[in-house]
Formats: C-alpha cells, structure tokens, sequence
C-alpha cells in the first residue's frame, strides 16, 4: 500500500516538474544518495526494501526499472505488457496508482483520468511519454491532452496541463497498483500492440478494431453502431457477427402530448434523426476508442414540436457516446435523453414539461442469436434462466415507489407475471444466449434512479432509462450508462460455462460502471504541479487534519447510510439521485415532496478534492461523479446545443418540487445557484465528452450574455449581463473557465478570448486597489463594497485563484488581490484576541467590508466591517482561515502563517464546528460551506512559516 510523503517539496510559481526522488519519496522509500534523472539503477520497490541493490543490479539487464512499480504482473500482449521500456535516457514525472477496492482482482479493466504536468515541464505533446509497469514492461497506455496552460486547447505551442491518461492494469484485491510515467529524451519508437483498439475508414462510415471485435460505426444511422463482429477466443483469430442493424435498433421512446401515445424509433424512417454535423470521434486508441453522436425524435404532424419560441423545433434530443476498449468486446454506452422545451429566458420553469412513458435503447439479436434462445435475468439474487426456447419477455425493473409510508419497489416479471419483488435490486443483469452466442446488458445504479429497467424481449435487449410513465421538467435530461456484454460459448468454457461466465460479467461489469479504475497522481505531484493550492501536507497528522478527515467522512456517510439523507428524503429518482438537501432536518414523505438544492454549496468539490488528496474511489465514486453528471445533465437547463435565450446551461431554480419539477421553482428566476465549481474537477477526474458538451454550451451561453463591451459597460443590464463580482456573474465565468480550458476548436477560443476580456476589466475595475471590490461601475470616490464573506470564501477566491495560477497575472492586478484581500479582512475585519494579533473565533465575524480608497482607487486607506444584516456564520470560518493560509502560500510576507494556523487549532479542537454535523445531516447548506475548499488547509497550516 503507498504511504503519506515523508516531505513536502516547497513550491515556486511556476513548479518545476517532479524528478525521481519526490516520486520515491512518495513511496516512503528513503532514498539517501540522490538519483539521477537519467536513471540506470533503479529496481524493484521490494527488493529495494530489503536492501537487496547488488544483487538485484547484477541479475536485471536492460532498460531500468522504476522503483515505483508494484501490482501483480502483466505477461500477456492480452492485459497489455507490449514491449520492454525503451532504452534511452528519460525524466521520471510522477508514479500512477490505481486503486482497487473490490474484492477481487481486477485485470483489462480501463483505468482512466486526468493527471496534472506543471507548466515546467513545458510538455507540448505526449509523444515521448511511456507508461512501464512490472518487469519493466512498456504497457500499452493512451495519452490525451485535456487543457494547456494559458490558453485553450487547440494551442499545441502551449505545455499540457491535464493529461487523460487510460491504461488497463493489474490491480490485486483491495489493493492498488503502481506504474511509473516516463518522458524520454527521444521519441521511443511505437510499439507493437496485437490489440490496439484503431479506428479507420470503412464503406460509409468507420471501424473499430479492438483486436478481439470489429465495430461498424455509420454516422448517419441514428443508432451509429450498425454491425458487431467478434473473434470466438481471445487469440483474436477470426470474426463471426453478432449484430447487424435492424430497423427498430437504437433510440425509442414513447409520449403521450394529450391526444394518444405517439411511439417513435427507427423502425419508421424519420422519426429519428441525425443532428447535422454531430458525429465525433473524440479518441482514437490505442486503448480506447470514444464515438458519438446527437439526434432528435419527431413525431408525424409536429406532435413532438417544441412551440416554447418561433420557429418551433424538435423538443426530444438524444446524445449517444459510445466506448470501445482494447482487447474487449463490450460496448459502453451513454445515453442521455432530453426534453429541450424552454425559452431559456424567464419562468414559469413548468410549463414545458413533459410526460414520457419510454425512453431506451435497443439491441436486437434476432439475425444472429437464432431460435432456439434461453433468456437470462439476474434480480436480488443469482443469474435465472429461462426454459430453453422460451421468447418472451423478462424485465428486471426499479418501478416508481409507492405506498404509505412510501417504499422503493423493485420486480422481475416474465410475460407480465412477478417472478420476484424487493425493495432494490443491486445488480440487475439481462442476457440471451442462442446459436453459440451470448448477449448481456446492465445499467449503473438502477436500485437509485426509479423508474428504470431493463428487460430481453425474445432476442432483444433493451435498456430503458424511462421504464413508466414519468413527468420530464422543462430543459431536463435523464443520463443513463449501459455496457453490453459478447461472447460465444467457446470463450465461456474456462469460467465454467454460459452461466458462470454471465455471473461473472455481471459482477465485474458491476464493478466497471460503478466503481470504474482511476488514475491517480500523488499529491505531491498535483502541488509541484502548482495547478491548485497545496495539498499534501507533512507526513504526521495534525490535529486539524485528523478533524478534517473525520468531519469529511462522517458527512459522507450520513448522506449515503441507511436512514441517512437519501433515505429520509426519499432521494431516489431519474432526475433527483444523487441530489442534496438545503435543511438538516428535513424529511420528504416521498420523492415529489423532495426540495432539492442542487449541488448547494459544491459537495461534489469538497469530495473530489479528497480523491485528488487520497485517491480513494469512494470519494470519485460513491456520491460525486454521479452528482456531477445529474447536475450538468438533468439540474441545469439542458437544450442540448439550442442557442435560444440566455440560460442553457445555467441553472434556473434553486429548488423545486414535485415529479419532474426538482430545480424548477416555478416563478423563481434566479440563475445564481449553479454552484458548479466542482465541475472541472470532475470533468479531469473522468474525461466524459457529453459532460464537456455541457461545458461547450454553458461557456457559449456565458459569452454571449455578457457581450456588451467594456467601453459600454453603462448599458449592461444588471442581474443579467452586469460584470461585477456578485456570486451569480461569477458562477457563469465558471462555465465560461472551463469552456476555456476544456473545449476545443472555436468553442473553446471564443471562450478563452470572452473570459480574458471580461477577468481583465474585473482587474482594472474591481481590484485596482488591491481588495476585490463589488459592483459593476467603479467609483473610487465611494467605499469599495467587498462582497459577502461567506461567498468570497466559498466562490469568488476560488475562482480567481484558478484564473491566477493558469493565466498569471492578468495586468499585474489578480496576484496582490487574492493576497491583500484576505489580509484586509484579518487586519479589519477579524476580531482579534487580547494581544491585538490572535483571531478571536468566539467573537462575531463581519460578513464582508467597506473599504476607503486612495484617490484613483490604487489602494486601501482602510476599512470597517459590516454585517448586512448578520455576521460570517461559524461554518464559515474555517474557509476565512484556510483564505489566510492560500494568501500566505502566495505571499509569505504576508505573514498570516502562525495566526491561521492557530485559529485553525481552536476550530478543530475545541469542537466549535460539531453542530454542523447531525446524526442523518450529511451534505446540508451548513456542512458543505464549512468543507468548502477546507482541504487546502491542513497541509498548508502544516507547512507554512512566517519570515
């Protein structure tokens, strides 16, 4: 198991790259001579522990190997060991983990993030990067460039800043494994991989390869995937089909628009069409290969029409994303499914719902599985099957609840009649098996997002994300992920047979859906990459540290235990789960009495910046990719690339009730309750091409809402396109950051050229003096307005803290704002202790200041607290603290070390902050700001020292 650094590389702006010795100190491996960049000893981490260096140098010949490496071994071109490391001089950046906490090993499983590269290391390309893991085997790996630094994506002049990185290794039980990133002097030449997944050009369209299948990709079939070869073993010799299209493959649905239910699919042409210009191969191998595409439904006579604006257009979307992985025939599919109805202007955010009986996708096996066919399900216990020759129709359903009190229902029916009921089940599996061939499908968290299922129908497999009638808000989507299963019987025999080997998949398809392998960096690399604040912290635990843990801990549970917010809230739902409460106390009868607050106050953050601390899935997986996803797709206004209004992509209600309408207060039109900063994180986390289609409309959306230019900025109207540093205007510069940075093509620099103008007037406006100032006009002859305490914290920090680190300076103004700022409000506004200096945590804290400016508004003369109408509440606190710890990161003279690192003693110590964690609380408005951006503080209060 990797331990805790054993010391913390200090940190220059821009970072260096790490070398050999911070990745083995990572290991906690003492190293006492230094090691050399240009490696030529190094040797296994085990042998090394036992002090075993001769021998080991005398028996090993070849390239070096990395003392990082540790994990079961690869040995098969199959699990994708390739080659040998290529010989020639390289830079070590960093060691990789993944870690694995299931069970059971886990081998050709995707593993698959983004990692940090410091400005430093002035990559440009990822040619010269090789991923060796045991034995000193190059292993097959997949770089993508994700966000550069300083600029957008498309400027291939500028170093890389997140790397997506995909390998598959080898990962013991409730373990991790450990690989070491190279980057040679040299381009190493390309190795020999017999199961690359490639992707080239076939009779209209495309085909994938993953060495053991072939895929048919037509981008003008609605349903793209139109034929399925796949080789009987995985030697990869041969090829037998085991799909081909058939009219009524892909997308359906069913609505009823008040006159009678109107069914659509591809089984009538026309009912379901292409978006023009939608098709995308976003990436292209060697270990996986990610295509997609957008379409509509229409119904004959315009009964689909949305009329919310002229001209009317086509309310039902689609976006299909589909996976294929190296050496594997599964398919991995995303399927969101969207009401576009909105004007995207104003409320009522009601009135263009929608009810929608179905919403799926199909897979017929009818050519290829013949008769006669045995259907499988697997519910709350073991895979069943059917009788041989049965062609009915078995579905494994979470239904809608019901009931008083009101209960979650789960059931698998065969012809219509229960074969079993429960509450939830937790794997729910189809499958057929017919003429040598076996066909399975899942879907992800069925047990959570009622109502769905998933059903065989005679050689059918059908994933509905709509499994029964179900109110879809105005501008919502429901997001669903699926994974189909191949194989002939031949490739069964080993595990036992048909039936064992579904069993099997059915457990690690579990696992890969839900509990996905992730690559994760050392914290020490993610510091010196200087893209955030530090995090690593010393190798002892502080008390502060402890405490953040445990609090950390103790509100994730209390969300997801039984009898915990979920369950008393009744969180359960295609567009509710995984959702938070705003009350502690709050309890929902049943899900439409659920008030909903959309990701208040970034709980999803808070989590994700403890997966990049620790790298433990639970933190990735448990709660907050999945909250990500329901956020971006289902809370915020999603029309998918409609340009109408100026909301798409912007959340429009901060609560809401009733079926359909969670996040779609009728007459509330606020646009300010985004909270969405953990959205990059997760979009790095797990590169996801409909998330960042999401980042492509919301940027678009902020920039031309805010187009009115500087030299105008008298016309801006305020609420909607005023430039100041209210919580609102800042949350949509959030979506235009990581449209910036994330989004290629001309998306992504127009993007990049609106979020430069608009930082550098707030530069020139707001922060000439040296404290963030609010409004949108300046007038230096006023008092400068600070905003509200709690937000600055929170948010607007946050914010500008990111646009420092990647952009610079921005005119020399953004630096000594994100230092002076908090040193204003320790020196104003905090009260102080006796001694004059010590921050008192027992008194009131003013929620923000009036400051007096020098003439021309060039700096604080000084300023006096104000707490309109109330104080800084206690939860936020320990955010004000951790604001004097990052200021004095970027500035030691300012010399906010020792008495921030003391108060964050008191808050933690004294039990000050326990009343924001109730039994059965869990992520509640008060718990998720007291934890917001918490986790930069530990180490930085560890670390940090005055002149």
């Amino acid at each position: 198991m990797l331990e805790r650094p054993t010391l913390r590389t200090p940190r220059a702006y821009p970072a260096p790259v790490s070398t050999w010795g911070l990745s083995a100190l990572w290991m906690a491996l003492a190293v006492t001579a230094a090691v050399p960049a240009h490696a030529g000893d190094a040797i296994f981490a085990d042998d090394f522990e036992r002090g075993d260096l001769a021998a080991w140098s005398q028996a090993v010949g070849g390239p070096p190997i990395s003392p990082c490496v540790e994990g079961p071994t690869l040995d098969l071109q199959l699990e994708g060991s390739i080659a040998p490391a290529p010989p020639g001089p390289f830079t070590e950046v960093t060691c990789l983990s993944m870690h694995n906490d299931r069970p059971f090993e886990r081998r050709r499983d995707t593993a698959n993030s983004g990692i940090s590269l410091s400005r430093g290391l002035g990559l440009t390309s990822a040619e010269r990067l090789v991923l060796v893991g045991p034995n000193g085997r190059r292993l097959s790996a997949q770089f993508d460039v994700l966000s550069r630094w300083g600029g957008p994506l498309d400027d291939d002049s500028l170093p890389i800043r997140w790397l997506g990185v995909s390998v598959q290794p080898a990962v013991a039980p409730e373990s991790r494994a450990v690989y070491a990133l190279r980057l040679y002097d040299d381009e190493p030449p390309p190795p020999v991989d017999l199961y690359a997944a490639t992707v080239g050009p076939a009779a209209g369209g495309f085909e994938v390869d993953t060495g053991v299948a072939t895929f048919t990709l037509d981008p003008t079939n609605p349903a793209l995937l139109t034929r399925i070869e796949i080789a009987p073993l995985d030697d990869g010799v041969g090829r037998q089909t085991v799909y081909a299209h058939s009219p009524g493959a892909g997308p359906a649905m069913a609505f009823d628009p008040g006159s009678g239910e109107i069914n659509l699919g591809t089984g009538v042409p026309g009912q379901v069409v292409v978006d023009p210009g939608s098709f995308e191969i976003v990436e292209d191998g060697p270990v996986k290969v990610v295509a997609s595409l957008r379409g509509h439904f229409s119904a004959p006579g315009g009964g689909s029409l949305c009329t919310a604006v002229t001209p009317a257009y086509e309310r039902f979307g689609y976006t299909a994303v589909f996976t294929f992985h190296r050496a594997s025939r599964d398919v991995d599919l995303q399927f969101q499914f969207r009401n576009e109805c909105s004007d995207a202007a104003a409320p009522p955010w009601r009135d263009d719902s929608v009810e929608v009986r179905d919403a799926s996708w199909r897979w017929p096996f009818e050519g290829t599985v013949p008769a006669p066919r045995t259907a499988f399900h697997g519910g709350g216990g073991p895979l069943v099957s059917s009788s041989a020759g049965f062609d009915g129709v078995t579905v494994v359903e979470q239904r809608k609840g019901a009931g008083n009190p009101w209960q979650r229902r789960a059931r698998v029916t065969r012809d219509g009649a229960d074969l079993e009921t429960g509450t939830a089940f937790e794997a729910p599996f189809v499958a057929v098996q017919g003429g040598g061939f076996l066909a399975a499908l899942q879907m992800p968290w069925i047990r959570f997002r009622e109502p769905q299922a998933l059903a065989v129908d005679g050689a059918t497999l059908e994933a509905r994300s709509i499994s029964e009638t179900t109110r879809i808000g105005e501008g919502k989507g429901v997001w669903s992920q699926q994974r189909l299963h191949l194989a002939s019987q031949q490739l069964t025999a080993p595990l036992g047979g048909p039936e064992a080997w579904l069993e099997d998949r059915r457990v690690r398809g579990r696992a890969a859906l839900e509990r996905g392998l992730l690559v994760h960096g050392p914290p020490d690399h993610l510091d010196s990459s200087a893209l955030f604040a530090p995090i690593a912290g010393s190798p002892a635990v502080s008390a502060p540290e402890a405490y953040y843990r445990a609090s950390l801990d103790f509100i994730h549970q209390e969300t997801l235990r039984p009898g915990g917010q979920w369950d008393r809230n009744r969180t359960f739902g295609s567009q509710l789960w995984p959702d938070i409460q705003l009350d502690p106390f709050s309890a929902a009868p049943t899900p439409a009495d659920n008030a909903v607050r959309s990701n208040y106050w970034n709980p999803l953050g808070a989590e994700l910046w403890e997966w990049l601390r620790t790298g433990e899935p639970a933190w990735a997986w448990d709660f907050a990719l999945p909250q990500a996803w329901h956020h971006a797709f289902a809370n915020f206004l999603n029309l998918g690339h409609a340009s109408h209004g100026n909301r798409n992509g912007f959340s429009v209600a901060g609560t809401g009730t009733g079926e359909g309408d969670w996040n779609r207060n009728g007459n509330l039109s606020s646009d300010d309750y985004n909270y969405n900063m953990g959205m990059q994180l997760a979009y790095t986390l797990r590169p996801n091409l409909a998330l960042r289609h999401r980042f492509d409309q919301a940027g678009l959306t902020a920039r031309d809402r805010y187009s009115i230019p500087w030299s105008q900025q008298g016309d801006r109207e305020p609420f909607v396109s005023a430039v100041d540093l209210s919580r609102g205007v800042i949350q949509h510069f959030e979506h235009l950051a990581n449209c910036a940075e994330f989004s290629p093509g001309q998306r992504g620099r127009d993007c990049h050229d609106r979020l430069m103008e608009l930082a550098t007037e707030l530069m020139a406006d707001n922060a000439s003096s040296g404290v963030l100032c609010g409004g949108d006009l300046p007038d230096f002859a006023a008092p400068c307005s600070t905003p509200q305490q709690f937000m600055l914290n929170s948010h607007i920090y946050h914010f500008f803290h990111r646009l420092y680190l990647n952009y610079g300076d921005l005119g020399g103004a953004l630096r000594r704002a994100l230092v002076e700022t908090p040193r204003a409000f320790y020196q104003y506004g905090i009260p102080k202790g006796p001694d004059g200096v010590s921050i008192d945590i027992a008194a009131p804290w003013p929620n923000g200041m009036d400051c007096t400016l020098t003439t021309g508004g060039g700096a604080v003369v000084g300023c006096t607290g104000w707490t309109g109408g109330e104080p800084t509440y206690l939860e936020n606190f320990p955010q004000t603290v951790s604001l004097l710890l990052m200021a004095h990161d970027l500035d030691p003279s300012a010399d906010l070390c020792g008495v921030a690192r003391d108060a964050l003693e008191s808050l933690t110590t004294a039990g000050a902050l326990d009343g924001y964690l109730w039994d059965g609380a869990g992520w509640w408005k008060g718990s998720a700001q007291m934890m917001q951006g918490l986790v930069f503080a530990p180490g930085l209060a560890e670390t940090c020292a005055d002149p």
